[in-house]
């Protein structure tokens, strides 16, 4: 910059001085010019009056002492006659020179004007002006008279303004140098604090206000850049802000969360997709998805989207999970990747679980609630239809419409319990958990001892828990009643109970018929029966298990099952204990 300034004021003062070098030449000369015709043109009319005075022989001699005299003074004479014939010259031998008749001043003499050129001479090899009258002797044959003068001495004196001018440049240099460095200093200044300060906002930093003061347009400068600069930091912060409460936003969501610019490129994904596409964003920045996830259905799902531009959702099965792809046009929320795709990826396993469960409960309670009353209803028919039938018959019908009644009695508070269990519903309290299974064994025993099925305690120490005491009863009664149920006769259904710091296990565990693995997953479902003949026979209501583990929940615990075919089931509920 302050070299440029330099030149600029260089040049300025070189131009300046070219200028006015032109200029003042170019006075000089037209000055100088118009000083020597007037000369030469008065030289020219004394020899005029000179010659007609003196017509006669001592015109020669005459003729010889004007031409010295002029001579002297540097101007050449030249008489010609009316044809340019040279009859005199001042300078030469007339009798070798050529004809001037031809020429410009000679031309208007001739025709009785006063005639002026300017011109090189051949003759003299010089710059001349030239000066010719008309003039009438007969007696010598003379009809123009012409003077000229070498301009040679003003060029002289140009190239000696020259070495002036010369000296002017170079003090022009000096005062140039002197006059830049103070200027460029004031001007770089701001320049070069804003420059500093715009390379530190680059780099990241906040920079902080320029300080410089002055009432001037660098002055106005300065404070728009510190406004500028003070209204910017605030945006940053604000973009920042957002940008992080965004990505907190995107980090704590467990949905997948992935941006693709045009060129099919990964360009940003949360912390939920790292652990799906199985790597970091850092290893997968900006490279192509196809790579990160080799699956031809979702690939070409992705493709078909960039085609047609339409928001598209589809369920796609992987590995055992079933997965919503929901691709989304980013325009508006990442404007930098403008012409590329937000991918979101939702695992819908539970709900579409959920869904079925659902709809298998709804089938399954209708079926449940119909089968009871089409056959108390078909009883009940037979009863008003049949009048000839004998009392033990009508006996018998009664007692089958009895237990069909308390079967559909069963199953409604199965239901109502299962809706108070889910929605929590009890009396919080304390109470000792040996205790209260020994209470629920007493309640079974009759059970058990019809069945030849035997009941075995093993405790640890005692252990109290808060919560509802009812339910968990209701707990454990389901839980000793599936284990009896299943249990072949001769066999035995173990509960034990350990206590550690932090938790209680509760295991009731037989050495019945056992579970096959596949319907494990599905024991706790409603209405769900491995052997519905044989649940049916037991008298089960399909939701004992359901109970269980809604109560278990409630509890804030979790419920294991351990099984193996003709060796037996294992139940085992965690619980945490609270502090009393």
């Amino acid at each position: 910059m302050k070299k440029k300034i330099f030149l600029y004021f260089i040049s300025a003062v070189f131009f300046l001085c070219v200028i006015f070098y032109g200029l003042m030449i170019w006075v000089l000369r037209a000055s100088y010019t118009d000083e020597v015709i007037t000369n030469i043109k008065s030289d020219a009319y004394t020899i005029q009056s000179v010659l007609k005075n003196n017509q006669s022989d001592a015109y020669v001699s005459l003729m010889n002492d004007i031409f010295i005299s002029k001579i002297n003074n540097g101007i050449r004479i030249t008489l010609m006659d009316k044809n340019g014939n040279v009859k005199y010259d001042s300078h030469n031998d007339h009798a070798t020179m050529t004809n001037h008749g031809d020429r410009e001043e000679f031309e208007s003499a001739i025709e009785g004007q006063i005639g002026q050129a300017i011109r090189f001479s051949t003759t003299v090899r010089a710059q001349m002006v030239y000066i010719a009258i008309p003039f009438s002797d007969s007696y010598h044959d003379i009809s123009v008279i012409r003077t000229s003068y070498p301009l040679t001495s003003i060029y002289s004196f140009s190239n000696h303004i020259v070495n002036y001018i010369i000296v002017v440049f170079g003090i022009g240099i000096i005062l140039s140098y002197l006059w830049s460095s103070k200027l460029a200093a004031y001007i770089l200044k701001p320049i070069r604090l804003i420059t500093n300060s715009t390379k530190r906002i680059s780099t990241g930093y906040n920079s902080g206000d320029v300080e410089y003061h002055s009432d001037d347009e660098l002055g106005d400068l300065c404070r728009y850049f510190n406004e500028m600069n003070s209204y910017n930091i605030k945006k940053s912060d604000r973009l920042m802000g957002s940008n992080n409460n965004l990505s907190s936003i995107l980090s704590s969501i467990l949905n997948s969360v992935m941006v693709l610019d045009k060129n099919r490129k990964l360009v940003f994904c949360n912390k939920s997709a790292e652990q799906f596409l199985g790597a970091s964003f850092t290893e997968m920045e900006n490279k192509p998805f196809i790579e990160l996830l080799r699956d031809y259905e979702i690939n070409k799902f992705i493709e078909d989207f960039y085609n047609e531009r339409k928001a598209s959702i589809k369920e796609i099965v992987m590995n055992d999970s079933v997965l919503r792809f929901n691709l989304y046009s980013n325009e508006g929320l990442f404007n930098e990747f403008k012409e590329g795709i937000v991918l979101v990826i939702q695992d819908v396993t539970e709900i579409r679980k959920i869904e079925r469960i659902r709809k298998d409960f709804v089938t399954n309670v209708t079926h449940e609630l119909k089968t009871p009353l089409t056959s108390i209803k078909g009883y009940i028919e037979l009863l008003k239809d049949r009048e000839e039938l004998d009392n033990a018959t009508k006996q018998r019908f009664l007692e089958i419409i009895e237990i069909e009644a308390d079967r559909l009695t069963d199953l409604i508070n199965d239901l109502l319990l299962l809706s108070d269990v889910e929605n929590n519903k009890g009396r919080i309290e304390m109470f000792k958990v040996n205790d209260l299974i020994n209470e629920v064994i007493e309640i079974m025993n009759t059970i058990s001892s019809e069945k030849d099925v035997k009941i075995m305690c093993l405790f640890d120490n005692e252990a109290t828990v808060l919560g509802d005491k009812n339910r968990f009863k209701q707990m454990m009664i389901n839980l000793i009643d599936n284990a009896v149920k299943y249990t072949n006769p001769g066999g035995e259904v173990k509960i034990t109970t350990i206590k550690d710091e932090a938790k209680l296990y509760i295991a009731v565990e037989d050495n019945g018929i056992g579970i096959e693995k596949k319907h494990i997953d599905r024991l706790f479902e409603r209405f769900y029966r491995t052997d519905k003949s044989r649940s049916r026979a037991e008298g089960g209501t399909g939701l004992g298990l359901a109970i269980v583990k809604h109560i278990v929940k409630n509890f804030d615990g979790i419920i294991k099952v351990e099984s193996e075919v003709d060796v037996g089931s294992k139940f085992t509920v965690i619980i945490p204990l609270k502090p009393v």
